[in-house]
């Protein structure tokens, strides 16, 4: 991680900052804190990307939107599901909760979602391969992810066991995920009534979700941008990013944000003991101020802090698709123009008003842009300084734990406006 210097400030009150966290023990022993509780469909390939799509909307209609959240005295969730077999029989599981403490539980998944993608059929090999398995597993793998079935075609060349033998490289048990196939078992409809049968499975064992208040050295966020970022909300930014690492949380930064710029210089040269890091250096040209990058696309973090991911293009779906896989909970994006959410992890957008309706000149009228994000920052006085960063900085805070907590869905996860897309490398080419 880089080290950011320390500065007495907003940053310090906002350091103390707590939010209600999903503490979830994976197949390790492991707590981890996780923002949400999902269930996940995992396409291996291209292959089966579009079927794994279709089975993971309808086990969402089944699983989450049919399920009664009412529960009946003495239980404080119960819902039943009713699994129809291909043969027409019907099989009923029901699941509940206990007695007490009903206003702070909720059913194990929060929804049923499915990541289909570009690659896998076996175009290629080497680092296209490496990237690709890489970013899935972590996704796979995803504290947010509670459970999860794997969809192969079956004669691609990311199958399911290829998949086992990348999840028991990274140490993990392959036994906590069930897996289908498209061919071998039969076809979508099949894969579709197997699939409900383990979902229904997984959700009648698991423990009901119960949200504790924590700190944030328990929270890792991504801070992302594809436009460029106005030079008093990067410093809003910096106080934001500053605040977490010194609480002992974790923060992954890609994109137009980590250009040279007030960003960097003030978490690197503002401190009160000047300079830090010495791996942040002046380009001996340009004078500017340049961060080398600690993490590869999609690779997860030896440790919490500061990091800079690796991209190898400036497209925003491949940039939020690579810090979803380093295993941050929650997106922090600034958006000019409203733009797409991650599938599995909320993306929150927010957007500075520019004072105009008008579809003239630069940008989009700011009832526009205020639809589409979660939150307008107000137009900056001319003279915008320290007052105003840290409101930037207390007002970016409170939208973050809000979504962390579970208090607040993005406006893009509300809509359905998602996307995920693997980056294919400085090569360009498809595994």
């Amino acid at each position: 991680a880089l080290t950011v210097g320390r500065r007495e400030r907003a940053a310090n009150t906002l350091s103390s900052r707590k939010w209600k966290a999903l503490p979830i023990t994976n197949d390790l022993g492991v707590v981890e804190y996780a923002t949400d509780g999902i269930g996940l469909l995992l396409p291996t390939s291209l292959c089966s990307g579009q079927a794994g799509n279709m089975i993971a909307k309808r086990l969402h209609e089944r699983f989450v939107v049919n399920a009664a959240a009412e529960a009946p005295a003495g239980k404080t969730f119960e819902t039943t599901t009713t699994v129809t077999h291909a043969d027409g029989t019907k099989k009923s599981i029901t699941y509940s909760g206990p007695a007490g403490g009903a206003a702070k539980k909720s059913p194990p998944f929060s929804r049923i979602v499915a990541i289909p993608h570009t690659e896998g059929c076996g175009s290629s090999g080497g680092d296209s391969e490496d990237l690709a398995n890489r970013t899935l597993i972590h996704h796979l793998l995803h504290p947010n992810v509670r459970y999860s079935v794997l969809l192969e075609h079956g004669c691609e060349k990311t199958h399911n066991d290829a998949f086992q033998n990348e999840i028991s490289k990274a140490g993990r048990s392959t036994e906590q995920f069930d897996y289908l196939s498209l061919q071998l078992d039969g076809g979508v409809e099949k894969c579709f009534v197997s699939s409900a049968d383990n979902f229904a499975r997984a959700f009648k064992r698991m423990p009901l979700q119960e949200r504790t208040e924590v700190g944030l050295d328990k929270l890792s966020i991504a801070v992302i941008s594809r436009d460029p970022v106005p030079d008093h909300v990067q410093k809003g930014l910096a106080t934001l990013v500053r605040a977490i690492i010194e609480a002992g949380g974790n923060v992954v930064c890609a994109g137009t944000i980590v250009a040279p710029g007030p960003f960097v210089i003030d978490l690197f040269e503002g401190g009160d003991a000047g300079p830090t890091d010495g791996r942040a250096v002046r380009d001996e040209e340009t004078g500017d101020l340049v961060v080398p990058k600690t993490l590869g696309y999609g690779q997860l973090p030896a440790e919490n802090g500061l990091h800079i991911m690796q991209t190898s293009s400036t497209h925003y779906v491949e940039m939020l698709t690579g810090v979803v896989g380093t295993g941050v909970g929650v997106v922090l994006a600034y958006a000019a123009r409203p733009v797409q959410s991650h599938p599995m992890i909320p993306t929150v957008q927010f957007g500075l008003a520019r004072g105009s309706n008008s579809w003239s000149g630069e940008g989009i009228p700011d009832t526009a842009l205020a639809a589409g994000v979660d939150l307008m920052l107000p137009k900056p006085p001319a003279d915008a300084g320290a007052a105003e960063e840290d409101a930037t900085a207390t007002a970016l805070m409170d939208l973050v734990l809000s979504v962390a907590s579970g208090e607040r869905v993005p406006v893009a996860m509300q809509v359905g406006n998602t996307d995920f897309q693997l980056s294919r490398g400085f090569t360009g080419i498809s595994l």
